[in-house]
């Protein structure tokens, strides 16, 4: 009987892995730009990205930072990088 519930924990695991992956790559392709929005539906308030993080907040995990997810964005006709 152990063995079999420390199966399942590990299934788990691996279940809770596969989610986070998923929001992590919900998150990087709707990444917020300067403006609040997001890059991939143009809005704010972007529903997949609400569900992303509150997958991550069930976990209690926080998501990885990806490096120039939100592009290069211009401000008074500069480009500068968040």
């Amino acid at each position: 009987m152990g063995v079999y519930e420390s199966r399942r924990t590990v299934e788990d695991l691996r279940e809770i892995a596969r989610v986070l992956v998923a929001a992590q790559a919900d998150l990087t392709r709707h990444a917020l730009n300067l403006a609040g929005e997001c890059i991939t539906c143009r809005q704010h308030g972007c529903h997949a990205r609400e569900a992303a993080v509150r997958r991550f907040s069930r976990y209690s995990r926080l998501p990885a930072r990806v490096p120039m997810a939100s592009q290069l964005q211009l401000i008074r006709g500069r480009r500068i990088t968040t």
